[in-house]
């Protein structure tokens, strides 16, 4: 059912397509807007009305100039067929693989695989020229290896590229890459796109509207292309393999302004999946005399056991709920000396310092502290001067006591109503050993995390030179001591590996016999055992492969058929894999039928004379043209002469000159004047013998008798062979081929769809040719309309009807359709496949002459494309000439008969075959018509590519460019779906 509404609204197009140039001629004022939007040209209609319609019609009928009205005609529905160059629809092959149209790849990209509708991108240029570099974001050695990736880990590519087959060569790959490079060009040079960032959900999959970088500056927005492609491929390809993998690919980016330094370092991240397992404390040499030190704040201690240090890990690069940061806890230790003297009471009525007696049974030096008091009196804090040692040792790590003397009077008496201040010591702890609490996941194996211990908030009083308040004079060089450390010293990857900080984990090196591998296969990536490594440049921190050879100077192209090539992943080529597209719109099967009717209405009008000569050799009917030309050829001009006066004579009963006497008819019929054998053999008149003969007797206007009748053949002849064979190859390749199929399956879908629209075109065609054979039947030229007047009354006479006219008498003209079938079908069907077969050997041979060079011919495109269909097309004449000959004969003979009944053509044949030369006979005329046809199709074949050209209907626009990422984003689609 589908495909039959295909047809019926297709198929109508073509058809009211000539019947509308043959009978229609717009007669109201016509205001022509002629402007070109995106090469669109409009053409506005006013004030057109049905009555108007009508007498226009009526009008026409009484036209004398008839030629003139066919070209009015024929100009006037050229000038209404749109010009737009949509090249195709988009189609998905059995791959998965989508084809968008040329036009759209060549203006930002198609709607399907960017998820969404790219607005205000109508005005880009054209970018798809061969040879020409779309973008200068992204380098060849990443393209080419973005290329190899997507063909090892996209399903859907893979397929597309095992259905090559032996085709999968370095020139397919070439293709496929520079299909890569369009794409990227279209999605992911700028901030646009649905895949703007990490945070779009799915990369782009929920996005309602592209996302837009607000920034400004052209590098950030290439980044921001950069991070888009990213985006995708991460959410696209989640196998620890191809996580691997993609970190290699955006190594391969060299610029660190564009490199995304960090989305690398989260895929080893997420590739490894490191934990911590195992971590190293640096501890300070312990000081000949820790009594009396006042640096242990600065070598892990300087902690209470209220205030214990934080001990900060760095996150884990990976990205995701799944991976959460390492946490380690500190084991403390005290170092027996007094930290700090906190106040719980100020107390009351202190006019003088008092002593702070710190007591505590065993230990090694006593703490010295001296208090602070306000201008109230109060004990506002306490300064510890000598922290002391050997505290809490014996007394189960237990601060000791904290004494102070109360307020007391001059006379040294306590002060009645005074309140004496209270305070606590707090020991110093100090960090003995950290523990790992959990080791955390998503480390990248060979990049130890850092880890940083907080430091006390502050330097306890002490850390200063004994008994003095200057904290500016230090006990040691601080920053000549050691500090504690702890570094990361052992990890295990998800995969069960161990790696230790003093072990080499950098990875496989990339050895001559792995390049060797790479430029053997295309398909074959780096081992994933090879790790980017991080270096520090003068830009700053970057990743690369550091066994990978650079490429230092430009790269020789090997072959013309590619643009960029790196010696190590392969080309990137001129252009990109294309296909035919399929499934047309209806304006582009109006315009492929329009480029028949063109090139078919130029060639057999300007071969008119051919096709007359032809005629009249087979007819033998135009004794004055045969006798001249039969006495021309025999050099013997004044007997010629004597001979055509004779025979004039026989009919008026004198002898009077050619010019005295007129044409034929004016002296009586053929039974009248006597045959052709009378005077010599038909077979004895050549093409040019007739054509001189015309040109000497009547003038050179008479060799385009019937070229009224002749354009309204072509016409139709031209409109409704291409166009209909157009349609019916698309549509049954679409809905019954298949790559399994091979050669001969095309050719299946070749002759089948020529066979159709052979039917369809005599059907169409059958009125108009029968008035062409009939025209080019008489021996004097007359108009279309007189031809089909003088049909009709001889129908009339075989009939015995005096009746008015009606519709039904025009059904004779129908009479022809078999005849026409006959000669049509062989015809057609011999010319599509010749030309099929030779035009494909011709460019092979070519092709695979210019060997891994240039860039491959087209049939019907470029000037060596052109050619080919003009020599293919010829050959294809001449054999669809003589296998469809004999039916033409009889066609012709049946045809231009004058009883008013078409003779039977068993009768036809039966005259032919018995008469001398038997079969011979049925090739009466075939010089004439295989030179006719050697031009005809030849120049047929070579207008039609090369108006398609014009129309936009050419092969190279209706070209579908293979549209790489939509598969990515499909793919990613699916995953969703299923996750969700």
């Amino acid at each position: 059912m589908k495909l039959s509404q295909k047809f019926t609204k297709k198929l109508w197009l073509i058809c009211i397509f000539p019947i509308a140039t043959a009978f229609f001629q717009p007669r109201t004022s016509l205001n022509e807007k002629h402007y070109r939007n995106n090469n669109i040209l409009q053409v506005t209609f006013l004030n057109v009305k049905s009555d108007d319609f009508n007498d226009t019609i009526e009008s026409d009928l009484n036209i004398d100039n008839s030629r003139r009205f066919f070209l009015q005609s024929f100009l006037c529905v050229a000038a209404l067929m749109p010009l737009v160059a949509s090249a195709g629809k988009p189609e998905i092959d059995g791959s998965g693989q989508l084809f968008s149209p040329k036009s759209e790849m060549a203006r930002g990209g198609s709607d399907l695989t960017r998820g969404i509708r790219l607005e205000g991108n109508g005005n880009r240029p054209i970018i798809l020229k061969p040879g020409q570099a779309v973008q200068t974001v992204y380098e060849t050695r990443f393209m080419a290896y973005l290329s190899r990736f997507l063909l090892y880990f996209d399903p859907a590519i893979r397929t597309w590229w095992e259905k090559q087959g032996v085709k999968a060569n370095a020139s397919v790959f070439a293709e496929f890459a520079e299909s890569v490079e369009v794409g990227l060009s279209d999605y992911f040079v700028g901030p646009y796109g649905s895949y703007g960032s990490v945070a779009a959900a799915k990369a782009g999959i929920a996005a309602s509207k592209q996302v837009k970088s607000d920034r400004s500056k052209i590098v950030r927005r290439q980044k921001q292309g950069v991070l888009n492609l990213y985006a995708l491929l991460k959410f696209r390809y989640t196998s620890i393999a191809a996580k691997r993998q993609l970190a290699i690919l955006f190594t391969l980016i060299s610029s660190r302004e564009l490199q995304p330094t960090d989305e690398i370092r989260s895929l080893l991240g997420e590739a490894d999946n490191a934990s911590i397992t195992k971590i190293e404390l640096s501890k300070p040499l312990p000081l000949k005399n820790e009594a009396v030190s006042r640096t242990s704040s600065r070598r892990g201690g300087g902690y209470s056991i209220n205030s214990l240090p934080k001990i900060i890990v760095d996150f884990p690069p990976a990205l995701g709920a799944a991976y959460q940061g390492a946490i380690l806890r500190p084991i403390m230790k005290s170092t027996s000396r007094v930290l700090r003297i906190n106040v719980v009471d100020s107390g009351q009525g202190y006019t003088k310092i008092p002593l702070i007696k710190i007591a505590q049974s065993d230990i090694g030096t006593g703490c010295e502290a001296c208090a602070i008091l306000n201008l109230r009196g109060c004990v506002e804090s306490v300064i510890v001067l000598d922290p002391g040692y050997g505290y809490g040792k014996g007394s189960q790590g237990l601060p000791p006591k904290v004494f102070i003397d109360p307020p007391r009077n001059k006379d040294g008496s306590i002060k009645e109503g005074a309140r004496p201040a209270k305070l606590e010591a707090e020991l110093e702890y100090e960090i003995a050993e950290i523990d790992i609490v959990n080791g955390g996941n998503g480390y990248v194996a060979t990049e130890f995390p850092n880890i940083l211990i907080e430091p006390p908030p502050e330097d306890p009083d002490w850390y200063v030179k004994r008994n003095t308040y200057n904290p500016f004079e230090m006990a040691e060089d601080v920053f000549s001591l050691q500090v504690l450390t702890v570094n990361v010293k052992e990890m295990k990857t998800g995969d069960g590996q161990t790696v230790d900080s003093d072990s080499d984990f950098g990875g496989e090196l990339v050895s001559d016999e792995i390049i060797t591998q790479l430029k053997r296969d295309p398909v074959k990536l780096l081992p994933s055992s090879i790790r980017p490594s991080l270096v520090d440049t003068l830009k700053g921190l970057q990743y690369t492969v550091i066994s990978l050879p650079s490429i230092t100077t430009p790269v020789a192209v090997p072959s013309a058929r590619y643009r960029a090539f790196d010696p190590i992943f392969g080309p990137i080529g001129k252009v990109p894999v294309t296909k035919g597209a399929l499934e047309l719109s209806t304006s582009e099967y109006t315009r492929l039928s329009l480029s028949g009717a063109v090139c078919t209405v130029i060639v057999r009008t300007i071969l008119n004379p051919l096709e007359l000569v032809k005629t009249k050799i087979q007819l033998g009917n135009d004794i004055e043209i045969n006798n001249y030309a039969l006495s021309m050829k025999n050099k013997n001009h004044h007997a010629g002469n004597h001979l055509h006066e004779k025979i004039r004579s026989n009919s008026s009963g004198d002898t009077e000159t050619i010019e005295e006497v007129g044409t034929i008819e004016e002296v009586g019929t053929i039974e009248e004047v006597g045959t052709i054998e009378e005077v010599g053999t038909i077979e004895e008149v050549g093409t040019i013998d007739i054509i001189k003969s015309l040109i000497t007797l009547r003038g050179i206007g008479s060799l385009f008798q019937s070229a009224d009748i002749t354009f309204l053949a072509s016409l139709v002849f031209g409109s409704f062979g291409f166009g209909a064979t157009e349609l019916f190859r698309r549509s049954f390749t679409e809905q019954f081929y298949s790559e399994s199929s091979g050669q001969t399956g095309e050719e299946i879908i070749l002759l089948t769809a020529a066979a159709l629209a052979t039917l369809v075109t005599a059907a169409a065609a059958a009125p108009f040719e029968v008035l062409r054979v009939k025209s080019m039947g008489l021996v004097s030229a007359k108009g279309w309309k007189e031809v089909l007047d003088l049909f009709l009354e001889e129908k009339k006479k075989s009939a015995n009807s005096t009746s008015p006219f009606k519709p039904k008498d025009l059904l004779p003209l129908w009479g022809g359709f078999a005849p026409t079938v006959s000669r049509e079908l062989p015809f057609a069907v011999t010319k599509f496949l010749v030309f099929d077969l030779l035009a494909k050997a011709i460019v092979g041979l070519i092709n695979s002459n210019i060997g891994e060079g240039a860039i491959p011919i087209k049939v019907g495109s470029g000037t060596v494309g052109l050619a080919v269909s003009a020599a293919s097309g010829a050959v294809a004449g001449v054999a669809g000439a003589i296998v469809s000959h004999p039916a033409d004969l009889i066609l012709t003979l049946t045809s231009s008969s004058k009883d008013g009944e078409n003779a039977d053509w068993k009768d036809v044949v039966s005259e032919l075959v018995n008469r001398e030369g038997s079969i011979s006979n049925l090739f009466i005329g075939l010089q004439a018509r295989s030179v006719f046809f050697f031009l005809v199709i030849g120049l047929q074949f070579f207008l039609y590519d090369y108006v398609k050209n014009i129309f936009q209907v050419g092969s190279d626009d209706l070209s579908l460019v293979l549209d790489v990422f939509y598969a990515v984003r499909q793919g990613l689609m699916m995953d969703v779906t299923t996750i969700s």
